[in-house]
């Protein structure tokens, strides 16, 4: 680590963080909705496009405005809002602005295997409103950020297109949420079968998502080295461009943005001469991230993401090994590749996975070298359905080709969870 010293110094923020979240207050804000404890609405800003629960659905919010003594107050702070199931009908998206009842709750662990309200705090949410039907009204569209809106937008239309293809619905849900990251419609038992496994990260859009695509382009741009001179760093940059369009279409989320954000410093730093040790490119990276806001720290997302590539880099050299005693067929060292470049990953996050969700996926490292090298084959060819949705002949075939692959993976996965001892409880 002598040639690293990043690492120290990303180890002792680290602590630092940890140490300040312990000790210190958790929130400074002055004007917290919080505060205002005689307040009997508030308006608050739709953060986040809903997901809906068994009987409900969820939206993140932000609190700005709150009545008291018949005026209204600017103010601030985060909230969870659930409308009844009934109120999808509605269709609240991000940028909407609705006036409800100040009733709030804290934020209370439901289920003893997972911590949510320490999570919840960690996102400095603390409370949530139950709204009835009746008790909100909407006030205005579009408030948020006129990007982020656009995005949405473009994720919608392309959610159409796959809901208009010939695929069963279910499968319509998995297609959606595999690329575009919306989950509301996968079926309860879907998500469950996934999340027994481990593989919940399949069903949303995620670093793996993204890398996996570029992966696959990557791939397909290699031809043009063939007449291009210094491809090598075109291909990069292209990359990169991809991934942050990746970013957009999937709405811009703080998630995908952050993956996008991670692979423009490891590429850009293989163009350089000094960017040539990856992992010292990556530490850089979350120490970055780390200083913008350091509440990243406690984020599954983020810790996922920086293990699993962490993981993949510190391996490699183990992979090259054995892809050297592998015959040299490239699409078997293909598969090989995939699968352990998997492993490698599953190796650092599998514990850390452990203990948030106390529970041990026995099949995991299994069911994720079978399916994560298989989902590179589904994301490209949903890909090249949105791409074709409109030719009536190629949509027919694409969707079966498509309808044949998302079922070959929901069966996989059903049968691995039939297998015996699939979860063992920590």
């Amino acid at each position: 680590m002598s040639k690293r010293p990043i690492f120290f110094l990303l180890i002792a923020f680290c602590a630092l963080i940890i140490l300040f979240d312990i000790f210190v207050p958790t929130f400074f804000l002055r004007n917290h909705y919080s505060l205002h404890t005689k307040a009997s609405y508030y308006q608050v800003l739709i953060k986040e496009d809903g997901h809906k629960k068994k009987k409900t659905i969820a939206y993140k919010a932000k609190v700005i405005y709150y009545l008291q003594d018949s005026l209204w107050h600017s103010t601030t702070g985060d909230i969870m809002i659930y409308l009844p199931l009934i109120d999808s009908i509605y269709h609240l998206h991000y940028g909407d602005v609705i006036s409800l009842p100040s009733r709030t709750k804290e934020i209370e662990n439901f289920d003893p295997s997972f911590d949510y309200k320490t999570r919840m705090r960690h996102q400095r949410i603390y409370d949530y409103i139950f709204v009835h039907s009746g008790e909100w009204k909407l006030l205005a569209h579009k408030q948020g950020s006129k990007l982020i809106t656009l995005a949405n937008k473009t994720n919608l239309a392309l959610q159409k297109r796959l809901n208009n293809s010939k695929l069963p619905q279910d499968e319509k849900a998995l297609a959606i949420g595999m690329l575009l990251g919306d989950k509301t419609n996968i079926s309860y038992d879907t998500k469950q079968e996934f999340y027994n496994l481990s593989l919940s990260h399949i069903l949303c859009v995620s670093g793996l998502h993204i890398g996996i695509i570029c992966f696959v382009l990557g791939l397909c741009l290699n031809i043009f080295s063939l007449w291009i001179a210094n491809f090598y760093i075109l291909k990069r940059i292209l990359i990169i461009l991809i991934a942050f369009a990746l970013t957009f279409v999937v709405g811009l989320t703080p998630s995908a943005l952050r993956v996008a954000v991670m692979m423009s410093f490891l590429l850009l730093g293989q163009i350089t001469a000094r960017g040539q040790d990856s992992m010292n490119t990556l530490l850089l990276t979350a120490f970055v991230f780390l200083v913008y806001d350091p509440l990243l720290l406690f984020n599954l997302s983020f810790e996922f993401s920086f293990l699993a590539v962490s993981g993949i880099l510190l391996f490699m050299n183990y992979r090259t090994i054995i892809l050297k005693k592998i015959p040299q067929n490239y699409p078997l060292q293909m598969v090989f590749s995939s699968g352990l470049a998997t492993l490698s990953a599953q190796i650092l996050v599998l514990p850390i996975s452990i203990y948030y969700f106390r529970r041990l996926p026995t099949y995991s490292l299994i069911a994720n070298m079978i399916i994560v090298p298989f989902l590179s084959i589904v994301l490209t060819t949903i890909i090249v359905f949105l791409c074709f949705a409109d030719i009536g002949a190629l949509n027919t075939a694409i969707s079966f080709i498509l309808h044949c692959e998302l079922l070959l993976l929901k069966s996989t996965v059903h049968l691995l969870n039939l297998l015996p001892f699939a979860i063992i409880t920590v």
